[in-house]
């Protein structure tokens, strides 16, 4: 049965209530006249009206021909028995559909709602916004606040407001699966329910891929990217829920998706279905066309693209993974990365072959990224509540921007290391990764040594991350 929500009754409600029963009035399962909806959804700041300073209780609303007369009564110091006589019945009548002559109680949070949902997306926004609040004391929000006016503005971008204090949250790609890596870790509530979330949704047992799985089953593309996924967003969810919030959250390749569910841009349950599409679609691009990854040491992207040049002879190989200074990853056929890796031994420099089943972040993935593009048509972003640092573009991800650059993430090289040094230009100093392996550590390390970084992988080290916050706190 859809939900109803009385016309009348936000009126009652608080400055608070008020903008959350606002984001539920234009929801697809509320029967309020679609006038007062399509008022509300295209209201700008420039369009709202103060009214109510006369009585003591101002209330921001949106400018119509009853808010413009209300301010004449006011600015009038007419009987108050005439004010009361034009607010009886106002709000009815704006959500039945008079939106001119009715009040429209939105105007404090008409920004915030700029498109129709349901009212399971309006839940998971509130939800977000609440944990991610519930994760700070009084004393972390009133520095928040004062640090609201720092903004890092890159070239023509829009000014971002980020808050550097806190980390970075990094969440692990493929190749750090490791058979047992979740030993340990089910025990833990946040991430128990995520592992439970990610089986229901994909049906498959995650928990006993992080525990049991022996390496074979483990590194399965659809294996690797559901197991790595739910440890990386449930220990996310550990630290959140013990105090500590990210300021930024950066996933590498595979990470990239569930830090859409950390940033608060996808459910948990909707991250997985992502992920389950992703996944299938990959492995089966691999399978048509086979080819691996392998990582180059000493490299600088000039030489790199130089190599690949040469050592393609018709096939497909290029820069996949710019990872940190001094290591970028090749991705392509599996003869072609041969050759390249022979070439690169003979200049008398290292390479290492990593754990994938495919060459990902190539042309090899095209046929998996038009068919993800399909179906993320049929998916809904919210904006982010913590900024998501794109693999593509190595900038901040927009709702908007979503479904393109998730489609370009499979044949596009991932920029690790640029977005490391665009969050460093923004101030952040403290990088977490969240997962297993250590990796993503390492690199940061390589890209700046004076940023302090540490990995989130374990009971242990959860534990002596949390210690640290304490101590910080203190």
């Amino acid at each position: 049965m859809p939900l109803r929500f009385p016309c009348w009754q936000p009126a009652a409600l608080g400055a608070e209530g008020v903008q959350c029963g606002t984001r539920f009035l234009t929801v697809e399962e509320c029967g309020i006249a679609d006038a007062y909806k399509e008022r509300v959804l295209k209201a700008k700041d420039s369009d709202t009206i103060v009214t109510g300073r006369g009585t003591g209780h101002p209330v921001r609303g949106l400018k119509n021909k009853f808010a413009r007369n209300c301010r004449k009564i006011e600015q009038a110091a007419q009987s108050p028995d005439e004010l009361e006589g034009l607010y009886a019945g106002s709000l009815r009548r704006a959500v039945e559909g008079d939106v001119d002559n009715g009040s429209l109680m939105a105007g404090q949070v008409a920004a915030l709602v700029e498109e129709r949902k349901t009212a399971a997306d309006v839940l998971h926004e509130l939800v977000t916004e609440a944990e991610a609040l519930a994760c700070w004391n009084l004393s972390q929000m009133a520095d928040a606040n004062s640090r609201r006016e720092r903004a890092v503005t890159f070239g023509d971008e829009e000014a971002i407001e980020f808050d550097a204090e806190q980390p970075v949250f990094m969440l692990s790609g493929q190749g750090a699966q490791k058979p047992g890596m979740g030993a340990g870790l089910t025990d833990i509530p946040e991430v128990a329910a995520v592992l439970e979330c990610g089986s229901t949704v994909m049906g498959r047992d995650l928990a006993y891929l992080v525990t049991d799985a022996p390496a074979e089953e483990l590194n399965d593309t659809r294996n690797a990217q559901a197991a790595l996924a739910a440890l990386s967003v449930g220990l996310s969810r550990a630290l959140m829920a013990r105090g500590v919030r990210p300021g930024a959250v950066l996933g590498f390749s595979l990470g990239q998706v569930g830090a859409l569910a950390v940033s608060g841009m996808l459910t948990d349950e909707a991250m997985f279905a992502l992920l389950q599409k992703r996944s299938e679609l990959m492995g089966a691009a691999a399978d048509a066309r086979p080819g691996c990854m392998s990582a180059l040491l000493k490299a600088d992207e000039a030489s790199v693209r130089a190599l690949c040049d040469e050592c393609a002879q018709g096939q497909v190989l290029v820069p996949a993974n710019f990872n940190c200074p001094g290591q970028i990853v090749i991705s392509g056929e599996v003869e072609a990365v041969e050759r390249a890796e022979q070439a690169w031994a003979a200049a008398g420099k290292r390479f290492a072959r990593l754990a994938t089943s495919g060459g990902f972040h190539s042309p090899l993935m095209q046929q998996a990224a038009d068919e993800f593009a399909a179906y993320l048509d049929t998916v809904e972003f919210a904006e982010p509540q913590i900024p998501l640092i794109c693999n593509v573009t190595a900038r901040p991800l927009t709702a908007a921007q979503a479904k393109e650059h998730l489609a370009k993430h499979l044949t596009n090289p991932v920029l690790f290391n640029q977005s490391v040094e665009y969050l460093q230009k923004a101030g952040f100093t403290r990088f977490t990764e969240v997962g297993f392996g250590g990796t993503l550590s390492n690199l940061v390390k390589r890209v700046d040594r004076g940023l302090e970084r540490n990995c989130v992988q374990d009971q242990a080290t959860l534990e002596a991350e949390l210690a640290a916050m304490n101590e910080r706190s203190a």
